[in-house]
């Protein structure tokens, strides 16, 4: 895995629509079988802010957290408008401060990025904040490519 130093980066709110997971943070074979789930469903999605883009967002429930669990949606960016398909999810990402980190690498070395960026967080003048975060996927994405690349941002503010 190669990964860029994480800056810090404001980024504008969006709304999203997708399918969505709920069940242990630490389960990588649930999460990413949600991707299967959306990519059979993504067509119904309708109109789309980007064709290029998706999103992998990520947030928890303060008793969600308590227990390890989360809530991820697999989803596309869309106006905020945009009708909901019967069983898809729709959520307002909020803008703001984000600790941002590009992972390079191949898919499975993805829960290490997210540690580093964790653990650069805990290490800097910045906290997380209970918002959601979310993972950019656009057209650097590979699933087998070593040389895919996917942008993490993490909620922050000043400590």
């Amino acid at each position: 895995m190669a990964a860029l130093e994480p800056v810090v980066v404001d980024r504008e709110a969006f709304t999203v629509i997708g399918v969505e997971y709920q069940g242990p943070m630490d389960n990588f074979e649930g999460i990413s079988g949600v991707w299967g789930s959306y990519s059979k469903r993504a067509g119904e999605i309708e109109p789309k802010a980007s064709e290029i883009a998706g999103y992998g967002v990520f947030y928890s429930m303060p008793e969600q957290a308590e227990l390890g669990e989360t809530c991820y949606m697999a989803c596309a960016p869309v106006p905020a408008k945009t009708r909901v398909p019967e069983g898809m999810e729709k959520l307002r990402v909020p803008g703001g401060k984000f600790a941002m980190l590009t992972h390079k690498g191949i898919l499975t070395d993805l829960p290490q990025a997210f540690e580093t960026l964790f653990r650069w967080i805990a290490e800097s003048p910045y906290e997380t904040l209970g918002t959601p975060g979310y993972e950019l996927y656009d057209e650097r994405f590979s699933p087998v490519s070593p040389d895919c690349e996917i942008d993490i941002f993490i909620p922050v503010k000043a400590q």
